[in-house]
């Protein structure tokens, strides 16, 4: 039977070239991948079959454009890989989805919670999951802690205050700072994903060897049982759909602290995706209709990762 032809739109998709092009390589001749992207000058537009110059997210306009981008092209998949933009599609799922396009996003209530630092802690702690403790300022009495902005992104505005003198600086610098426990030990990133309706279809835990603003250039896939137990549990309460992102630290005497939850591809994804996760293929054969379970089996466990800066050019 011959599949509908899909049209993706991957909103704010200037800087992933490595999604568009793993789209672009499941589809063929099936439909085309557009990016959205507020900045003429991005490497995004020259791996993609089209861009649409977006008003900032901020702009009353961005939601009448997104509508109209989304009905004039036809376009079947809809999601975006960046925080700031997935409380708008989640909250306007609905009227994106009444023009004819599914849209890759968690419930509002769950993305709700995972783009407020603090919420997400206290998520956690409500389903049993460990993580670092928060603090007020005034409560801080040992040191080193981690501040950063409860609703930041990345690694911007992260710090580690050794003594109240940093942390007062710090705190002036950081908007909207919080303060959490800081753990010693092994980062991890947790490549997942979850299928239309909820149900979890791959968690691929991998060990960030090398880390540069935030973002994980060396990595190892490490199928740590207990991670990848934890990372479902996770998944399962916030009724996650589509990709996701977990990240959580090792501490000496294997204890897992489990730290952010971010609904949408992460940065150093294509490790997941590439180490047998397939996920681009797999959200395809989930818009046309395809159940899939969950499984691990085609991983490669131990199947490593090394980023590159690469360039485009324009006249």
């Amino acid at each position: 039977m011959k599949r509908e032809n899909v049209n993706v739109l991957i909103c704010s998709g200037g800087k992933r070239a490595d999604i568009i092009k793993e789209f672009k390589n499941v589809l063929g001749d099936r439909g085309k991948v557009l990016i959205t992207d507020a900045g003429e000058l991005n490497a995004g537009r020259t791996f993609a079959d089209g861009f649409l110059k977006s008003p900032r997210l901020q702009n009353e306009a961005y939601l009448p454009f997104l509508k109209k981008a989304v009905q004039k092209n036809k376009i079947k998949l809809v999601f975006s890989v960046i925080d700031p933009e997935l409380l708008l599609l989640a909250e306007y799922q609905k009227e994106l989805e009444e023009l004819g396009a599914r849209v890759l996003i968690s419930p509002l209530s769950s993305v709700k919670i995972t783009s407020d630092k603090r919420k997400t802690a206290e998520f956690l702690k409500k389903i049993g999951i460990l993580t670092p403790a928060v603090f007020t300022l005034p409560d801080v009495k040992n040191f080193p802690v981690f501040i950063k902005p409860y609703d930041g992104s990345g690694s911007k505005f992260v710090y580690k205050a050794c003594n109240a003198e940093e942390l007062a600086v710090f705190a002036g610098i950081a908007p909207n700072p919080m303060v959490m426990e800081y753990i010693e030990g092994q980062e991890y990133t947790i490549d997942c994903l979850s299928d239309l309706d909820g149900n979890v279809i791959n968690v691929i835990p991998r060990k960030r060897l090398e880390v540069n603003n935030g973002i994980s250039v060396k990595s190892e896939v490490d199928l740590d049982r207990k991670i990848v137990d934890d990372s479902i549990k996770i998944l399962e309460a916030l009724r996650a759909r589509g990709p996701a992102t977990i990240q959580l630290i090792k501490a000496a005497g294997g204890k897992n602290y489990f730290t952010e939850l971010n609904l949408r591809f992460g940065g150093g994804a294509m490790l997941g995706i590439r180490s047998g996760g397939n996920f681009a293929e797999k959200i395809i054969k989930m818009l046309g209709g395809e159940n899939l379970e969950f499984s691990n089996d085609s991983v490669k466990n131990g199947y490593k990762m090394a980023a590159y800066l690469g360039h485009v050019f324009y006249e």
